[in-house]
């Protein structure tokens, strides 16, 4: 029988059963492992995939692109982090069976 849920640093849940790890604690691990790399290692790798995008989504070399090249290859290097990040947190909160609340506010 798992143990209450509490929350780690990273807000991911560390329920634990007497035989097993769950989903979500090697989640959590993984996103630990991940914010340990170095900054250097960061901008290296964000790097070569706006360059990746530049030249492969654009077409374009860093010669002949243009400030709209630059622009679009930029904002798919952060869409595609985004969308890294988004699909990790839906499976971590499809694991734990938790719901979601919207809210919207139409105001005048």
């Amino acid at each position: 029988m798992p143990v209450p849920s509490r929350r780690d640093s990273h807000g991911f849940c560390t329920l634990r059963s007497s035989f097993r790890t769950t989903t979500c604690q090697r989640e959590c691990k993984a996103a630990t492992r991940a914010a340990r790399e170095s900054s250097g290692a960061l901008q290296e790798s964000f790097k070569r995939a706006f360059l990746d995008n530049l030249f492969y989504i654009q077409g374009k070399f860093p010669a002949l692109a243009t400030k709209m090249d630059y622009y679009l290859a930029l904002a798919y290097t952060v869409r595609s982090r985004l969308l890294d990040r988004w699909i990790s947190t839906a499976a971590i909160y499809t694991a734990q069976g938790s719901r979601t609340v919207a809210y919207l506010s139409a105001e005048f």
